[in-house]
């Protein structure tokens, strides 16, 4: 009667479980950032603002007013200026408005060198540009299609984030609490947990400012058009891993050789590389010293976290990784002490 009893509280449990996931399943990636960036900035507006309950939560309110106005701003910015660019650049390649003499010359040289006939490499050519120009407006007609999804995203991260600042304490003993796990040991993964969260953000975070400012400034040095732009769009891509500063960095050099000028194309192209260099050696860094990750773990970590969870995987998926290290070696260590007392 008493296992019996115990099977229906485990089914009945699983069933609110699946229920619970189920309600909460299409907010999981605005939910999970909020209380990532909350759990990030929490020591910050703790110490800025006091304990008091109300001069907390007026901390909150401020900081998360703060963070929509100069990160979420600036992203949709820089995504409006992106796209509107991207069309015109598209429809100006189509028409051929965009053609300039050394640009005519460059393709010249490309279609002397090609083993391909050159009327076969100009089919192919416009062929590639109308499938990217019918994949562009593909692409805006679902976004303009997904928009009120997107706009309830933004608004839940942001409750997120100011539920997250102004009750932290709060729900980080509740988790604490329903852990099934030993207070000490819940203390270490606790411990761990704030390391990992901590130097992934931050790391990835400088390394990302580090690349934009280096790009930025150096098409600004250039007087290559919409430097801050540039600059903005740096920071964001970076946080994407492989494609980093890729985007940016070989537009400008392209841009550079349309305009029949090599020797800034050389000096941008120099400067990519060392800002391609910049991110490979802070990334793996602050990731060793806070996760204890090998530089490839981390990446593989964080581009298995990007395709499973999206945007916010690029933490999540060294967070995973490095607390499941965490548990074996808690295994490993309580192994050895139970051969020891036998």
């Amino acid at each position: 009667m008493q296992a019996s009893r115990g099977l229906g509280q485990v089914v009945i449990l699983a069933a609110i479980f699946v229920l619970f996931g189920a309600v909460f399943a299409g907010f999981v990636q605005p939910i999970l950032s909020g209380l990532l960036v909350a759990f990030v900035l929490y020591p910050l507006n703790a110490r800025s603002f006091g304990p008091s309950p109300l001069r907390l939560r007026a901390g909150a309110l401020l900081s998360t007013l703060l963070f929509a106005v100069f990160v979420l701003l600036p992203l949709c910015y820089v995504g409006y200026i992106l796209s509107k660019d991207g069309v015109e650049l598209i429809n100006g390649l189509r028409t051929g408005s965009l053609s300039t003499e050394s640009l005519n010359r460059l393709l010249d040289r490309f279609l002397d060198l090609s083993p391909v006939p050159r009327e076969e490499v100009v089919t192919r050519g416009k062929e590639a540009l109308e499938i990217v120009a019918t994949t562009a407006v593909t692409a805006a007609g679902n976004f303009a299609r997904g928009l009120p999804g997107f706009v309830l995203s933004v608004i839940l991260f942001l409750l997120t984030l100011f539920y997250g600042l102004s009750d932290g304490p709060a729900l980080g003993r509740f988790v604490k609490s329903h852990l099934p796990f030993r207070p000490e040991l819940v203390a270490r993964l606790s411990l761990r947990t704030e390391q990992i969260v901590r130097g992934t953000v931050w790391g990835t975070v400088l390394s990302a400012f580090a690349q934009a400012l280096m790009i930025g400034g150096v098409f600004l040095a250039l007087d290559i058009p919409r430097a801050f732009v540039v600059g903005l769009a740096t920071f964001f891509f970076s946080f994407i891993p492989v494609l980093g500063t890729a985007p940016t960095g070989l537009g400008g050099i392209i841009y550079l050789i349309a305009q029949d000028s090599p020797g800034k194309a050389v000096i941008l192209g120099v400067v990519f590389v060392m800002a391609t260099m910049v991110d490979n050696v802070i990334k793996p860094i602050v990731l060793k010293g806070a996760a204890d990750l090998h530089p490839l773990l981390a990446l593989l970590s964080a581009i298995g976290g990007l395709a499973v969870f999206g945007f916010i995987g690029l933490f999540m998926g060294p967070l995973v990784t490095a607390l499941t290290i965490e548990f074996l070696e808690v295994f490993r260590e309580e192994r050895a002490g139970a051969e020891a007392l036998t």
